[in-house]
């Protein structure tokens, strides 16, 4: 190759690098912009069905929590759920969270539910808990605590299993 081809293929380089940084970097930039926009009228123009499949749905799982006589919002299930959030928080284990026991006095027209789980860990950590979830959160009242220190005898280890109720009361019509 001679020089004059050399500069010729460096000049062409040159004009290319040139000619990209005033004239084709801008026009991939909007390349790439008009192309999430064309994602984003997409899902804008299919927002009203995908609206009315949900709202399908919805319809179906209400109809469905009906016909099993479970309300929307189980204070059950909420009840699990700050638990576990708590248990996390404290290092402590659920052991056991048993069915609620639902008690209706005729005579004071009242209904009192009862949640009976139990808890493994410190005691710090369970007297922690149990303040959090009297005071954080309105399920009720802890009214039964029974504190058990149990041995592992493959491992040595002594842990604390705590056993309680929580009761709610609540007024029925």
């Amino acid at each position: 190759m001679t020089t004059k081809q050399k500069y010729v293929i460096l000049g062409l380089v040159v004009l290319f690098v040139i000619s990209y940084f005033f004239a084709f970097r801008k026009t991939v930039a909007l390349n790439k912009q008009y192309k999430s926009l064309a994602v984003k009228e997409q899902l804008y123009t299919s927002a009203p069905k995908r609206m009315s499949a949900l709202r399908g749905k919805d319809k179906a799982y209400n109809q469905f929590l009906k016909e099993q006589n479970l309300s929307e919002n189980s204070l059950n299930n909420d009840l699990l759920q700050a638990l576990h959030v708590l248990a996390v928080t404290h290092k402590l284990l659920i052991q056991e969270f048993n069915d609620p026991h639902i008690f209706v006095d005729e005579n004071t027209k009242s209904k009192t539910t009862t949640y009976i789980f139990s808890l493994k860990g410190s005691y710090a950590g369970i007297l922690k808990l149990i303040y959090e979830l009297e005071q954080k959160y309105a399920f009720g009242n802890i009214t039964y605590l029974n504190f058990e220190k149990k041995k592992n005898y493959r491992s040595g280890k002594n842990y604390l299993i705590c056993a309680m109720h929580l009761q709610r009361l609540e007024a029925v019509d």
